[in-house]
């Protein structure tokens, strides 16, 4: 009997001590590979580049909220903003005439028109610029005298909309006319999917 049993028993203690050893060797390449996990993840972070969010190469369209509540989005060509690159920015009034905006002549406004003396903080997502009109605007907003337009638009961190801001008009003698805050609860732009 104990001469059958002795290949059993044999069997059992191999058995025993190779899983002893199957979980020294498991804890032993958990523990290796947990830290060359560790190296490669520090790696990866370490080589990928943080995103920047900027306004460039998007297009912004205006939006409306009425007082009921409800959202109005204008189309391109509705004074969309164009930020192609940081020296190519202008704004699109493809559908000026019929909207009714013209220059204070009764003459078209340009279908585009450059952004001048730009620049961009990344940090603050403060966008400044002016647009030089060629002739006074018809009152739309602004004064009938309004020649230049001296912009502040504060982005959102992703640059998903203007949330603040203002347009100050000028006259033809540079002086002061008036200001027209960006106010996401009533009027401002909204980037174009």
């Amino acid at each position: 009997m104990i001469k059958r049993l002795l290949p059993l028993l044999i069997a059992t203690v191999f058995l025993s001590s190779c899983g002893e050893e199957r979980k020294d060797f498991v804890k032993e390449n958990t523990s290796t590979n947990q830290q060359d996990m560790t190296k490669e993840t520090n790696s990866i972070q370490e080589s990928t580049p943080t995103v920047v969010y900027s306004p460039f190469g998007n297009v912004y369209v205006q939006f409306s909220v009425t007082p009921d509540g409800q959202k109005f989005m204008a189309r391109v060509g509705d004074a969309s903003y164009h930020f192609v690159e940081d020296d190519n920015i202008y704004i699109n009034w493809e559908h000026a005439d019929e909207n009714g905006w013209v220059f204070e002549d009764g003459d078209s406004l340009p279908k585009k028109l450059m952004f001048t003396e730009t620049s961009y903080n990344t940090d603050t997502k403060t966008f400044k610029e002016k647009l030089k009109l060629l002739k006074p605007l018809a009152d739309e907003g602004f004064n009938k005298a309004t020649i230049l337009l001296d912009y502040t638009m504060v982005f959102s961190p992703k640059c998903l909309r203007i949330i603040g801001g203002h347009i100050n008009s000028y006259n033809e003698d540079n002086e002061f006319i008036s200001k027209m805050e960006f106010d996401i609860n009533i009027w401002s732009y909204e980037k174009k999917d």
